[in-house]
């Protein structure tokens, strides 16, 4: 499967129009302009802390009584 990039599908059309311009050149150009889409965070996902475990020994002491000794 071949790697599609966002400077190989403008190439033509910027050839046509007579517009030589690098990869580099040109995410520096989009950059400027504010075209750029943000780089997506990608959370990593743990069964150990999942919301839906229960609560394990929620409640260990019941009662307490302080004795001065």
């Amino acid at each position: 499967m071949e790697e599609v990039t966002l400077s190989l599908v403008l190439k033509p059309s910027l050839e046509a129009m007579q517009v030589f311009i690098g990869r580099d050149r040109l995410f520096e150009v989009l950059r400027q302009n504010g075209l750029l889409v943000g780089r997506r965070r990608r959370r990593i996902v743990t069964t150990r802390w999942s919301t839906t475990c229960p609560l394990k020994n929620r409640k260990l002491v019941t009662s307490f009584r302080l004795v001065n000794g």
